[in-house]
């Protein structure tokens, strides 16, 4: 029965390319070490700036150093099936494997009609086990979640059920930070710097562990140097020689500020023809923030798709048309709206002779 209770979970994404993000995994690792810190450690950045990388690099070094993780992490394209109902039986599955005193209590726990009430479910399931755990075991040994993309929680529109769903994810993580006993057990959350997040988790109760970008990222500071890193072994990989290496990296690491998305779209959109898509890079408008991924974007797609994309096509309108087709096709809903069906050509183009989505193959990331 206990073990039912984990049959919805995902795994991580892939984790930091070794030797990058030192200087924050430490960061992260000390706020985890810290016996009178914040139980609460929260990684919060821009999206693409890498912290579901990071959410799995931390999971991986402490496990190598013996520590009980359990990870998990929300998927907008998955939110009827990962949930935080979903969420909160990995964690409670987990603690029984580890602790089989908990498990006549999780027994207790699931009788009767609970699953409706999440507040209910956390404390039966979350709150009343643990608070019957050993008080003396050292702080090295304590198990530690990670959850990755709060900001997946609730699905891809948040619809009614979505943002009663993130809600109470937002809620039950606020009574963890605040329960006696849960104090002792880490619990590190990745999510965007939204407003309610900050709200529910001020500096009072949390550790704030901001991913920096845009402005904020310096030539030379350790975010683009690591960015270089990543681009410089890519090109290597491609067999491209030194010197041109040097001018891409001179060029592409201050484009990036910070935005480990926007270095991985570039280094699979350069794949194909280094040096021709290079030049194309090269020919565009620079900006920043979002107007810079907009930007790329649109480069990969114009490059992609061919003439069927109108030169005057606004940017942010032809990242957006694309990146909804992606979202639904990626859904395995390609007619997900009567539009696409006067769009046969855009999507055909879309989808690679083997069936996979451009998105995957240059932004793999999910929908802003």
């Amino acid at each position: 029965m206990v073990r039912t209770l984990g049959k919805d979970r995902l795994l991580l994404r892939k984790a930091c390319m070794k030797g990058t993000r030192q200087t924050i995994l430490q960061k992260i690792e000390d706020a985890v070490n810290k016996v009178d810190g914040h139980n609460i450690i929260w990684i919060r950045g821009s999206p693409g700036v890498g912290k579901s990388a990071l959410a799995a690099s931390i999971s991986t070094r402490l496990q190598d150093q013996g520590r009980r993780v359990i990870p998990f992490r929300f998927d907008r394209t998955e939110s009827t099936r990962i949930t935080t109902e979903a969420l909160w039986r990995v964690v409670a599955c987990d603690l029984a494997r580890w602790y089989p005193s908990l498990r006549q209590h999780l027994a207790k726990g699931m009788e009767g009609h609970i699953l409706s009430d999440i507040d209910r479910l956390f404390k039966s399931l979350i709150e009343t086990p643990s608070s019957t755990l050993d008080h003396d075991i050292p702080h090295e040994q304590l198990p530690m979640i990670v959850i990755d993309a709060l900001d997946g929680c609730g699905g891809l529109r948040h619809d009614d059920s979505g943002r009663k769903d993130h809600d109470v994810l937002l809620r039950t993580l606020k009574h963890w930070a605040l329960v006696d006993h849960l104090q002792k057990f880490k619990l590190v959350i990745t999510s965007w710097p939204e407003d309610n997040v900050t709200r529910m988790f001020p500096d009072s109760i949390s550790t704030h562990i901001n991913i920096p970008s845009g402005s904020d990222v310096r030539l030379g500071d350790s975010t683009s140097d690591d960015i270089r890193a990543f681009l410089e072994s890519c090109f290597k990989g491609m067999g491209m020689e030194e010197s041109w290496i040097e001018k891409a990296l001179d060029y592409l690491v201050r484009g990036a500020a910070g935005i480990f998305i926007w270095a991985t779209t570039v280094a699979n959109f350069l794949r194909m023809d280094p040096r021709g898509r290079f030049d194309i890079l090269q020919t565009r408008n620079n900006t920043e923030g979002l107007d810079e991924l907009y930007s790329l974007y649109s480069t990969v797609v114009r490059e992609s798709f061919g003439g069927i994309i109108e030169e005057r096509d606004p940017e942010g309108h032809l990242f957006n048309r694309c990146n909804n087709f992606c979202e639904a096709a990626t859904r395995r809903r390609c007619a997900y709206h009567a539009s696409w069906s006067q769009d046969e050509e855009f999507t055909h183009n879309a989808i690679d002779p083997k069936g996979s989505y451009v998105r995957h193959r240059f932004w793999p990331h999910p929908p802003f």
